[in-house]
């Protein structure tokens, strides 16, 4: 089995996504593209939304790629340029917090397209790129040092919008990594063809002459 048996699949339609980051909605990924598609609206305040996945053995996360992002102003702030929070936490819970870094071990800023300039010190993420680089930069301000793809576990997002309505898509694309003992089973075949050539080999030879 890839991952483990979750409650909501994804890909089909903007989710409904918890407001709990104790009780993250929990998603099924599989290997290949998982499109999550998200809508923020803080007209009441601001809007945070939570969900987890988990990755099963011989199976890692290799990226998660903004794909699209659009925004919309709402009223009090006519001018506001929409940027998306993500964090994302080892486990399966998130106690979030705006000033303490530490209740994510990675995070990242998404926009549509919001340039290059850091903000924050964190340059932001836009449209066709990857969030692992963000991530990873992160861990000077978190305490977590993740690392370039995630391997078998637990993990929680946290998605975060004060200032306008934000939609957007996110594919976490998962890879199967290759089993060393798979690996081995074909050397060991390779080298039993060179074997059985080499036994062959003299025998051939006097045929020949």
């Amino acid at each position: 089995m890839l991952l483990a048996s979750l409650s909501n699949a994804v890909g089909a339609a903007v989710l409904d996504l918890s407001t709990d980051g104790s009780n993250p909605t929990p998603l099924s990924f599989s290997a290949g593209d998982n499109v999550v598609d998200v809508k923020l609206d803080p007209s009441a305040g601001a809007d945070s939304r939570f969900f987890r996945f988990d990755i099963g053995a011989g199976y890692r996360l290799t990226s998660i790629q903004l794909q699209a992002f659009t925004f919309s102003q709402i009223g009090g702030n006519p001018t506001a340029t929409g940027v998306a929070f993500f964090g994302l936490k080892q486990g399966t819970t998130i106690t979030p917090s705006v000033v303490d870094p530490s209740a994510v071990d990675g995070y990242a800023l998404l926009g549509a397209p919001v340039g290059t300039t850091p903000i924050n010190g964190v340059i932001p993420t836009n449209v066709g790129e990857d969030v692992f680089p963000s991530l990873i930069a992160t861990g000077a301000f978190t305490g977590t040092q993740l690392p370039a793809t995630l391997g078998v576990g637990s993990y929680t997002v946290w998605l975060r919008e004060s200032r306008t309505m934000d939609t957007f898509s996110l594919n976490f694309k998962v890879a199967a990594v290759p089993l060393p003992g798979a690996a081995w089973s074909m050397g060991s075949v390779l080298l039993g063809l060179v074997g059985w050539g080499n036994r062959r080999s003299p025998r051939s030879n006097s045929v020949a002459a």
